[in-house]
């Protein structure tokens, strides 16, 4: 058997980018006939925003599936499915809790909510496949070292490293957390551990299929262990980008991805890994009230127990009613996480009648503040909006709510900031994937699966989320700096 070529996806030529410029924009012409939909009466608007997302999200599919499942437009825009999703399920439960009671008409601004989000995915869309975004990130000069392969040793060393901190960070979250300079410089160097396992499976399928198997062995292992910290740390988000790192090392190894194990490894996360880690997340914090750490890990499933006896009233609840409350807890937690329409409609029912656009506010300002390290501002707020937006738009206490990217550009100026603020994400997530596909080295390849979880994270702020993304880039590109192997080629993809 022969083995798999590395992959790096090849320039399309001018006749196919004519081809898939023609397709999308044609998909994209109902957006102006959404926008007459926007203030009408009835809820024609809401299933032409359903209809125009499917037939984008399947025209993607058809037009990139075959060169790349990893790239970034098609993996966006497949995200938004979730609110497309939660939008049906709010058309049909309009007045179920979860929506935040403050809101009024909500069948008005439903439908406002999924037009602005339809043309805000189509503007991200069409600037995704311009050629300015395309000649961006192809005039971004690549340095020689990035394109020198890594020492295994090396990799198995920041793996090491990386995932120690990680464990730290759960098991006495007092020794990372008494400063959040500490505990910021903890998280991106626990999050490197991807960056290693990303250069050591693709280097373990090569070998491989090359007839050695005992590198992929380990390779596996390392999985697991990732997946179970990420299980036991109460995130679901380790989880999901343990196993996008394993399906992205298979890919750019030379291995084929098909469609089913991207569907399979998604559905895995969001129905079977998102309610179980966030019940558990929700155990663990109740029981923290009492111990902390490793003790409050181990608690939880007391504290379970002493939940279920509360709400069955029974001292001795059997395994049925463990399951039913479970069960019931799960379902809360999930469609509690799951509320992006919602951030969006209490948005628009509030901006601009009772409260004024923000004007840029959070997406300049807070981006600058987001970037300097508290060493150097002491009294630097916190940069997230989720505590700001939970008290000024939702209805009672609680964590942080998430604002979403669309809802964020809309508080600042509208729908033109809708417009403008996802094209300009869209120029910037081409222009960094066009300077990752330049190039057969696998460092770089790295730095696009390392940053790709943020670029799916669309219901979180845009300062907050960026100004990580680019925290982790410095921090992953020191590490392949000391990791460069000088006795090893340069690999360059010829244009």
């Amino acid at each position: 058997m022969s083995s798999p070529v590395a992959v790096s996806p090849s320039a399309p030529s001018p006749a196919s980018r004519r081809r898939q410029l023609a397709v999308l924009w044609l998909v994209g012409s109902p957006a102006a006939i959404g926008l007459l939909f926007v203030h009408a009466p009835d809820n024609s608007g809401f299933w032409l925003s359903q209809l125009t997302y499917a037939t984008l999200l399947v025209a993607l599919l058809l037009l990139k599936w075959h060169k790349d499942p990893f790239e970034p437009v098609l993996a966006v825009v497949a995200v938004y499915a979730l609110f497309y999703l939660r939008g049906l399920y709010l058309h049909y439960e309009l007045n179920q809790e979860l929506l935040n009671p403050v809101v009024r008409d909500n069948l008005q601004y439903l439908t406002r909510a999924m037009n602005y989000l339809t043309i805000g995915i189509l503007a991200y869309v069409a600037a995704y496949v311009s050629p300015v975004a395309r000649a961006l990130g192809s005039a971004i000069p690549q340095a020689r070292w990035l394109r020198m392969p890594a020492d295994e040793r090396q990799v198995l060393f920041l793996y090491a490293l990386a995932m120690g901190v990680s464990f730290l960070r759960i098991v006495f979250p007092g020794i990372v957390f008494f400063s959040k300079t500490v505990a910021v410089i903890a998280i991106m160097v626990g999050n490197l551990s991807y960056l290693a396992m990303f250069l050591f499976t693709t280097a373990a399928f090569r070998k491989h299929w090359a007839g050695q198997s005992r590198t992929l062995r380990l390779a596996v292992i390392l999985l697991l262990v990732q997946v179970a910290l990420g299980l036991f740390s109460g995130y679901r988000e380790p989880v999901a980008i343990a196993l996008l790192t394993f399906l992205a090392s298979y890919h750019y190894a030379g291995g084929r991805v098909r469609f089913w194990h991207i569907a399979a490894a998604g559905g895995l996360v969001v129905f079977v890994i998102t309610p179980l880690v966030l019940s558990f997340r929700v155990l663990t914090w109740t029981a923290s009230s009492n111990v902390g750490g490793l003790q409050a890990l181990m608690s939880a499933p007391e504290t379970m127990r002493n939940m279920v006896i509360a709400r069955t009233g029974s001292a001795a609840p059997g395994a049925w009613d463990f399951f039913k409350q479970f069960a019931e807890l799960i379902s809360i937690v999930v469609m509690a996480r799951f509320h992006g329409p919602d951030s969006i409609i209490t948005i628009l029912a509030r901006v601009p009648e009772e409260l004024p656009f923000e004007w840029g506010r959070t997406l300049f300002f807070m981006p600058i503040s987001a970037l300097i390290p508290r060493l150097l501002w002491p009294g630097k707020p916190d940069t997230g909006l989720g505590d700001y937006f939970r008290e000024t738009f939702w209805q009672g206490g609680g964590g942080s709510i998430a604002i979403t990217q669309v809802g964020e550009f809309y508080l600042n100026f509208g729908v033109i900031g809708v417009v403008a603020g996802m094209a300009v994400l869209g120029i910037l997530h081409r222009a960094f994937y066009e300077y990752v596909r330049r190039s057969m080295s696998m460092k770089l390849h790295a730095l696009l699966v390392l940053a790709l979880p943020y670029f799916l994270v669309v219901d979180r702020d845009i300062s907050l989320t960026y100004a990580s993304v680019f925290k982790l880039v410095i921090f992953a590109l020191v590490a392949l700096y000391f990791m460069r192997n000088t006795a090893g080629p340069a690999t360059t993809r010829t244009q």
